[in-house]
């Protein structure tokens, strides 16, 4: 997984999306600029920051801001929260792109302050899902590495069975149990039964 995060603008037809320059300044990732919706798409690649913002305009002249969402949104289904710039008569408009999907809409005249306190939580909220995911990823990938008698005693558990209840269900000796249940814990790569049964929670996690 990426480890830096990056605040994405779209400029296109506009003069730096009409905001005052300073508030970049004040970020704590890099800016990245891109001339259009088209280009930022094509700039993209799915996971490429450890986490990130995308900021633009709801009316761009050649992919609208709600348009620009709907395509990033079916090419990357960790693609950065959008928070996009509108105008007093794009009220409406602003609350369709919430109800699509949008993580945020600011009715211009923007205060550069704000923004980037909009901007920051955004990122911060979109590092924390993706650490979310990946750490989910992970724990499936282990559990995978199970088999099918290691899956069993690991239900029981994570029901807070012991080795001798365990043993007596599924027929087996409670030294079987215990050897099952080091294997288990090499291959969830855990040192105690406390974060193996968080890594069982993220796996049960959609």
């Amino acid at each position: 997984m990426p480890t830096t995060a990056a605040v994405h603008l779209v400029e296109s037809g506009l003069a730096p999306l009409a905001l005052p320059e300073a508030w970049t300044g004040r970020l704590p990732w890099p800016v990245r600029r891109h001339a259009s919706g088209r280009a930022f798409l094509d700039a993209w690649q799915p996971g490429m920051d450890a986490a990130a913002c995308l900021v633009c305009d709801l009316r761009l002249p050649t992919m609208t801001g709600l348009e620009l969402q709907r395509r990033l949104a079916v090419r990357d289904d960790e693609a950065p929260p959008l928070l996009l710039l509108a105008g007093r008569d794009d009220a409406a408009l602003g609350l369709e792109a919430m109800r699509a999907g949008a993580a945020d809409v600011l009715l211009r005249p923007v205060d550069g302050e704000r923004l980037r306190e909009r901007v920051c939580r955004m990122v911060s909220h979109h590092l924390t899902r993706r650490r979310s995911r990946h750490r989910r990823r992970v724990m499936r990938e282990r559990l995978a590495r199970l088999t099918p008698r290691e899956r069993e005693v690991l239900a029981h558990v994570v029901d807070g069975d012991t080795s001798k209840a365990i043993a007596a269900k599924l027929g087996i000796s409670p030294k079987t149990v215990e050897l099952h249940r080091a294997h288990i814990m090499a291959k969830f790569e855990v040192g105690s039964l406390a974060a193996l049964v968080r890594g069982w929670m993220l796996c049960e996690t959609p």
